[in-house]
Parts: structure tokens; C-alpha cells; sequence
């Protein structure tokens, strides 16, 4: 109850101190994109676009066209990829919106329910790293076996904040531009008080973090 009239608690779950906030900036969702993807790939047998730099939005219709070179013609550095009919299948996709309420063409909803259709995200965590380096920010990358996808330290103040796999999915799962999850994660990190010395030190020690 306190969390909730508070929008913030001391201690949630062995988690330590928790704040509830808003975000600053509106959520830039790519679902329409998406969907004409899924439209024309129904049409020629394959299609592909990129409506951010590093995140590509891939549809299969042609069992022909060879994935993997497709991917490769990308030139990604840190490719991670989502294949949506996989998620789609085994029903994966929770506590996230379920796929197919993002795809309101009726067509090529069932087209891609009924697996005609082969769906991947794909996104280069390069790009990520360097749109974080622009903002003065080191970006550390982790592996699916971690909590975090990542965590952004900022040098001169020892500001640190990691984004988790959980959110982060949000790009593939609901199509949400991974810009603005940066600029989301970036908002949380600038509203930490720049700790002393002394916590830095600790924080580092202990590899201690916000996750966001």
C-alpha cells in the first residue's frame, strides 16, 4: 500500500529502495510499419524495412529467399534477432501485448497466425552502443543469461543504470522504437543524485546498479 500512495517504497522484495515515475517522453511504437511489412511481403514474397537505424523489420512469404542472406546484407555488427512465429507459437509473448493485436490488417493477421508468413525483428545493439557514446555514456552489453540487457555509466559523475531484458523485448514483442527505450533508460539515469565518492566506490565494488 505504501508503493502505492507513495510512488516509492524502501525495500520491495530484497530489491532495495523503488520509485514509481512517469515517463517524459511519449513511446514511439513502430506496429504500422510492422504490419505493411507483413502486407508486402504477402504481395512480392518478401519484404523488408527499417524504420530506425540498426532495427529491421523482416517478412517471408517466398520459401525461396534465403534468410541468412538477407540478415548478412544488413551489415550488422551485434545483430540480436526475434523470430515472431516462434513467440508466436509457443504463446511467449506474455506479460507483453499479444502480437497480433498490433497487426490490424485482418489478411495478414492470419496470414501470420497460420505461419504463411515468416516475421523477425532484428536489431543491432552496435547502433545502441553508439547513440549512447553521442550522449557522453559507456555502454556495458550482457548475455540472455544476465538480468540486464545492458548498463549505461556515465564516467564523470559514476552514474550507472541498467536496462532489463524484460523491457528491453518490448522492441520485438511490441515494437517499440529502441531509441526511445535508450532515451527512457537516459531520463532514469539523469534523475539519480550523483552519489559521493564513497557509495561510487562501493556501488563498483559490488557491481551494484539500478535496473530499469
Amino acid at each position: 500500500m505504501e508503493f502505492f500512495e507513495n510512488d516509492e517504497i524502501p525495500c520491495l522484495r530484497g530489491l532495495g529502495k523503488i520509485y514509481r515515475t512517469a515517463h517524459h517522453s511519449p513511446e514511439l511504437r513502430y506496429a504500422d510499419v510492422m504490419e505493411d511489412t507483413i502486407i508486402a511481403a504477402a504481395r512480392t514474397g518478401a519484404a523488408f524495412k527499417s524504420p530506425e537505424r540498426g532495427l529491421w523489420y523482416v517478412a517471408i512469404a517466398d520459401g525461396a529467399v534465403d534468410l541468412n542472406a538477407t540478415i548478412h546484407g544488413f551489415s550488422l555488427g551485434h545483430p540480436i534477432a526475434y523470430p515472431l512465429n516462434e513467440v508466436k507459437t509457443n504463446r511467449s509473448w506474455a506479460p507483453y501485448s499479444p502480437l497480433i493485436l498490433s497487426i490490424r490488417d485482418r489478411e495478414s493477421s492470419y496470414r501470420f497466425m497460420w505461419g504463411d508468413i515468416i516475421v523477425f525483428v532484428i536489431y543491432d545493439l552496435d547502433e545502441l552502443v553508439a547513440a549512447a557514446a553521442l550522449r557522453g555514456l559507456k555502454t556495458t552489453l550482457f548475455s540472455r543469461e544476465e538480468d540486464s540487457v545492458f548498463e549505461l555509466i556515465e564516467p564523470i559523475t559514476g552514474r550507472n543504470i541498467r536496462l532489463a531484458w524484460q523491457m528491453f523485448d518490448r522492441l520485438a514483442f511490441e515494437f517499440t522504437s529502441p531509441g526511445w527505450l535508450l532515451a527512457t533508460t537516459v531520463e532514469r539515469l539523469n534523475s539519480q543524485e550523483v552519489p559521493s565518492a564513497a557509495s561510487s566506490k562501493r556501488n563498483t565494488g559490488t557491481g551494484k546498479s539500478a535496473v530499469f
